[in-house]
């Protein structure tokens, strides 16, 4: 029709009542003017249908002004899909929930042609908002159960006219079959709240699907390590929400105990800090997804649940789209990832600190709840720090050597120390620290060539009887002043230093002073194995003494005994560096020359000659050696 058609008012106003589905509406004006289905009239009046039941505002209106009815009123009698969900005459339903298939009341049915006698059948009859709803199979104010009409049109727009429906029965819409049944609480409820009857405070805050859901929640028996728990059936379903509704009808402080039941059911260990929807999960995912004023209150009631029960984590900020209030306790568990301890070096330094709580040892680490305000600066300083483990790999040292150095040296002092439970020593230090003394014990470090001369710092404190942190202490504080290095220096085993500026900087020259059996071999040119057969054959005095570095007993000698030694005799390599040859026989030439060892060689292993006996023999040495030397000369040129 045109425009003229749809400015023109109907001749019969139509009443829109409370809880009337838009779908409901639209038929009887259609049944009221003769025509069979609500499509044709908004043909006739130029209105899309489909637009119309989809909620179109335009389609809306133009039947608003053609019926005299206020246009917001019947845009909340449609139904329309938002966001996955229905809104249905007003209330919001999970799409589960809303019935496909138009269910009426045979009582409301004869109430309504009771009351306007004037209409012909069916334009009388308007549908329910409630019975669309699948958990409401009985009429709380006749107690009769819903009959479902049967579908006997197959257009899709014409099933959801309630007058086509009734008009198409085979046996009238008088002879509904009447059922008696039984309305529970929660059908009551339903049917109020699309009646617009404010009933529970808690319950009128949410939406109807998030009101029967919380219901549900309260009312199913949860138990812990299992699923969310599902109905087996509509009845079954039905007595959960029932259950459920009779503790919301008691009140907010009711809802709280039953949500802090369900919470230490749930989490019966009491773990801390583990999150609030592990803990309630579907009821969480469903609050969740609401901001603003939607469901507040009972987000609300569900933080401060989670705040009493210890679940939100430390460093959480916001939960359920709240703020969340800044809390001074948190548990181990949380505290060791925070800062990067170890949950049993950590236990240590809280039970040093005396901030651990009785009993707490036997207590696992997500349930046990510490105050760490006092002590965030220095844990926090420790998550920077390295551990004793951590800074001996950096100095290229095994722990228990960092453990000497940091106690002897005085250099490598721990920025934090305590003994832990068993009695193992706790270190931590500086990256700084340990950057900055690297950089000062390589000050006067010169590159090398080769290491020819050169020994590491362990090996010099082997070659001197001291500790290798008495090595060091020297080069920290300038008594060796010069070391070197073949490569690029990245820990103290590549600093090196001559045994010489060692033993200046550390041996007092002394009679008292002990030299090891490494060093006399040097002094000597014989090797350490036959040093230590001379010392145990009694043929030089030595004292026993404990090895600096590797803490083994061992022999050694004076220095004035190592002396006297050296000026009384010499051993055959010394003879043959002192006349300058390689020659092999030396021993051969020094028995012709009549020099004999001083000793048994079962008691030294090597020669060892008097030097006034080499000294007599000397040239006739020098001639032996001088026949032989050109011997060999001559049997090299011939080869």
């Amino acid at each position: 029709m045109s425009e003229t058609r749809l400015n023109r008012r109907i001749s019969l106003r139509s009443e829109l009542r409370v809880g009337q589905t838009l779908s409901s509406f639209v038929g009887t004006i259609a049944a009221v003017n003769g025509l069979r289905s609500a499509a044709r009239f908004c043909q006739g009046f130029g209105i899309n249908h489909g637009a119309l039941l989809r909620g179109d505002h335009k389609a809306i209106s133009a039947l608003a002004q053609l019926a005299q009815v206020d246009v917001d009123l019947l845009e909340v009698a449609g139904t329309v899909s938002d966001k996955g969900d229905y809104v249905h005459v007003g209330q919001r339903l999970d799409r589960n929930q809303l019935r496909q298939r138009i269910h009426v009341c045979p009582g409301c049915l004869a109430d309504d042609y009771a009351n306007h006698p004037d209409l012909r059948f069916p334009a009388a009859a308007w549908e329910r908002g409630a019975w669309r709803h699948s958990w409401v199979s009985t009429c709380s104010t006749h107690g009769l159960r819903l009959f479902a009409v049967p579908m006997s049109v197959d257009q899709k727009r014409e099933r959801e006219e309630l007058a086509v429906q009734l008009r198409d029965l085979e046996h009238g819409d008088r002879q509904l079959p009447r059922t008696k049944g039984f309305s529970n609480p929660v059908e009551i409820y339903i049917e109020n709240r699309f009646r617009g009857v404010e009933q529970c405070p808690i319950l009128d805050a949410l939406s109807l699907a998030d009101a029967l859901f919380l219901c549900l929640y309260l009312g199913a028996p949860h138990q812990f390590a299992q699923a969310v728990p599902r109905p087996e059936n509509h009845d079954e379903r039905l007595a959960w929400a029932c259950k459920g509704l009779s503790v919301v009808t008691q009140g907010p402080a009711a809802v709280r105990l039953q949500l802090s039941v369900i919470g230490k059911t749930l989490n019966p260990h009491g773990a801390c800090e583990i999150g609030l929807r592990r803990v309630f999960r579907s009821l969480h995912d469903r609050l969740g997804k609401r901001t603003g004023d939607d469901a507040l209150a009972l987000r609300q009631m569900m933080v401060d649940i989670g705040l009493e029960q210890n679940l939100f984590p430390f460093d959480q900020s916001d939960a359920l789209g709240l703020p969340l209030p800044p809390r001074t306790v948190q548990s181990i568990e949380s505290a060791r990832r925070q800062f990067g301890i170890s949950d049993r070096i950590l236990r240590a330094i809280l039970k040093e600190l005396e901030v651990l709580p009785e009993g707490a040892e036997n207590q696992p680490s997500n349930a046990t709840l510490v105050d760490l305000k006092r002590f965030e600066p220095l844990l926090s300083e420790l998550k920077d720090c390295l551990n004793l483990r951590q800074a001996a790999s950096a100095l290229g040292l095994m722990p228990q050597q960092m453990i000497k150095l940091s106690d002897a040296a005085g250099i490598f002092e721990p920025f934090f120390t305590r003994p832990t439970v068993d009695l193992k020593p706790l270190r931590y230090f500086r990256r700084t620290q340990i950057t900055e003394i690297m950089q000062r014990l390589c000050a006067n470090c010169s590159k090398s060539a080769t290491a020819n001369g050169l020994v590491n710092i362990w090996d010099a404190g082997l070659q001197t009887c001291r500790q290798p942190s008495e090595v060091v202490g020297a080069i920290f504080d300038g008594r060796i002043r010069h070391t070197f290095s073949v490569g690029k220096v990245r820990t103290l085993r590549d600093l090196l230093l001559r045994v010489e500026d060692a033993r200046a900087a550390l041996i007092e020259q002394t009679s008292d002073e002990l030299v090891s059996a490494e060093d006399c071999a040097l002094t000597l040119s014989i090797n350490v194995v036959a040093v230590r057969k001379i010392m145990q054959s009694g043929l030089v005095k030595a004292e026993p003494t404990v090895n600096a570095v590797n803490r083994r007993r061992q022999l050694a000698m004076r220095q004035t005994d190592l002396s006297q030694f050296c000026l009384e005799f010499i051993s055959l390599t010394a003879v043959r560096k002192q006349w300058g040859t390689t020659a092999p026989g030396m021993a051969t030439a020094l028995s012709r020359a009549g020099v004999i060892p001083a000793f048994p060689l079962r008691q030294t292993m090597v020669g060892i000659y008097r030097r006034r006996d080499v000294e007599r023999a000397r040239y006739r040495l020098e001639a032996i050696m001088g026949e032989r030397d050109a011997r060999y000369s001559s049997i090299r040129r011939s080869r």
